[in-house]
């Protein structure tokens, strides 16, 4: 098969934005629908693509692969810099030669470690409680809500929270993409967590007590407008501490498109090797 590789526009500028560390990040490549065509103007990050990623299912797992075994190096002989790693070995297992992985047409290979510059908070106040009231609300915790100078919490019972709408947030999540969320947490009784609400419960992970602490996920589907990113109290009636300095941004830059040149199926017990075939800077 002709294999076509082309690289994004922006995996270019984050080079230069110092957001790409080739021998260090998690680098991850993704089987995509017959219908999708790179773009390397439009597909700068994985909510660009995400919605051609196929389904997990007849042994392909979404998101399931990372590159191993990465050096990044200089080769003067063809002037260039060159990325190697191991291969992706992905293998059928449906139940019959007549179904399997597919119909695919390519992959795409992104940096899940790599942290866009736009801030998802729209309004600073928001963010570091700088005085005066927020978008933050109290939905029911029973002692202490506080957003004057940080976000003050301390609950009366389990499963008490506050909350914020991505209509104040002021951006949406794509279902499939990769965000990191960022706060500071002084902790004076453990028991607080973070959710997204939206047509369910997402939940993203427990508050770690720190500065500049970090959670990084997948959505689980589109959080917009109403939904709500929430603060639970998860494991302790009394659960108490301090939020501050919170942020939200996208993760997982587009490197680049490999297309196959025709669409087939892998068939069961068949396998398909994803390489770095586009990752190089001439």
């Amino acid at each position: 098969m002709a294999i076509t590789a082309t690289q994004s526009n922006h995996y270019k500028f984050q080079l230069g934005a110092k957001q790409i560390d080739l021998a260090n990040d998690t680098l991850k490549p993704i089987l995509m629908d017959d219908t999708f065509s790179f773009d390397p103007d439009a597909h700068a990050t994985l909510s660009d693509v995400v919605d051609h990623q196929l389904a997990t299912e007849n042994g392909y797992t979404q998101d399931g692969y990372t590159f191993s075994t990465q050096t990044w190096t200089e080769n003067d002989s063809t002037n260039q810099a060159e990325f190697t790693c191991d291969d992706e070995t992905i293998t059928a297992t449906a139940a019959d030669d007549e179904t399997g992985i597919g119909p695919t047409g390519g992959y795409v290979i992104y940096d899940a470690s790599a942290i866009e510059a736009t801030e998802f908070f729209t309004t600073e106040i928001d963010r570091t409680f700088t005085g005066g009231a927020t978008h933050w609300a109290n939905g029911d915790v029973g002692t202490t809500f506080d957003e004057t100078t940080d976000l003050s919490l301390v609950a009366s019972a389990i499963g008490q929270y506050c909350k914020i709408t991505f209509t104040d947030i002021g951006t949406a999540l794509v279902a499939g993409g990769l965000y990191r969320l960022q706060y500071d947490y002084s902790e004076t009784t453990a028991g607080w967590e973070f959710k997204l609400n939206g047509v369910a419960l997402q939940v993203l992970g427990d508050a770690v007590a720190g500065t500049a602490q970090t959670i990084d996920f997948y959505a689980d589907e589109s959080f917009t407008g109403a939904h709500e990113l929430r603060i639970y109290s998860k494991t302790n009636a009394a659960a108490a501490g301090d939020f501050d300095n919170f942020s939200l941004k996208e993760l997982g830059t587009i490197i680049s498109g490999v297309d196959y040149g025709t669409d087939y199926t892998i068939s069961s017990g068949s396998s398909i090797q994803l390489q770095n075939v586009a990752i190089s800077v001439a």
